[in-house]
């Protein structure tokens, strides 16, 4: 659940682990709190399984899994079909399934649990008579690769290749964004340096001049005026009381 409050950029409150130690789910080994605990075998009782205010520097206090529930048996679904099941499953523990999990605020499983979850699957559960397993292409494997039961990483759809495109383009620009809320800040967190006058219209125009060729090459921030009034009213202004013309 923490997950979905990452994604919306909500502020964490703290939690103050086994250990003493105060940290935010973002600062936390969200599987450290697996290690070490004891499960019950897969086809057994789980419901008094728990992994909360475990022990460990930086283990998350309140940690749960996620389940797949599956049935122990399936000796009885199409072999096609239960092959489909048994890959979707390995994958999602997969290197390259675990790879995915964060997008979706999720922690990959500790290699322990991967281990179970494997072994489960290939010595607890039954599957159909003579099924052919799902195999996973990762690279270039000519020949097999063309097979029907295999799931490619060569094989991709137009849509795909077109999101991964607006992802890479999607990440540039936050980065430009956040380049340039950063500079943005740090302008206006600089005060510029004031300068003000005022007289005589006749030197205006070289004034306005020199003033917008200094804007241009000062590297801080200016901020430079002249009001072209004549040169009484600009000596009125000048020694007038609170004022801060030149």
């Amino acid at each position: 659940d923490a997950g979905h409050g990452h994604s919306l950029k909500f502020q964490e409150v703290a939690l103050r682990n086994k250990d003493g130690l105060s940290l935010v789910s973002a600062q936390a080994d969200i599987g450290a709190a697996a290690d070490g605990t004891t499960f019950p075998a897969a086809d057994a009782d789980w419901s008094a399984v728990n992994l909360y205010d475990k022990p460990g520097a930086t283990t998350w206090p309140i940690t749960v899994f996620s389940y797949f529930y599956v049935r122990e048996d399936l000796s009885g679904m199409h072999p096609h079909t239960a092959a489909l099941l048994k890959a979707f499953l390995t994958f999602s523990w997969s290197g390259e399934g675990s790879s995915l999990l964060g997008d979706f605020g999720f922690t990959p499983l500790p290699a322990s649990m991967v281990s179970f979850n494997q072994d489960t699957v290939n010595n607890v559960m039954t599957w159909p008579a003579g099924m052919q397993d799902f195999t996973f292409e990762t690279s270039t494997d000519s020949g097999p690769g063309a097979g029907d039961m295999v799931i490619s990483v060569k094989r991709r759809s137009y849509a795909e290749v077109q999101r991964e495109l607006m992802v890479s383009q999607i990440g540039s620009l936050e980065a430009e964004v956040q380049t340039l809320r950063a500079t943005t800040a740090a302008v206006t967190a600089a005060q510029p340096i004031r300068l003000h006058g005022s007289g005589t219209t006749n030197p205006s125009k070289y004034f306005w001049q020199v003033m917008e060729l200094f804007r241009e090459r000062a590297r801080m921030q200016l901020h430079m005026t002249y009001r072209a009034i004549g040169s009484s009213s600009g000596q009125f202004e000048f020694v007038g009381e609170d004022n801060d013309f030149a």
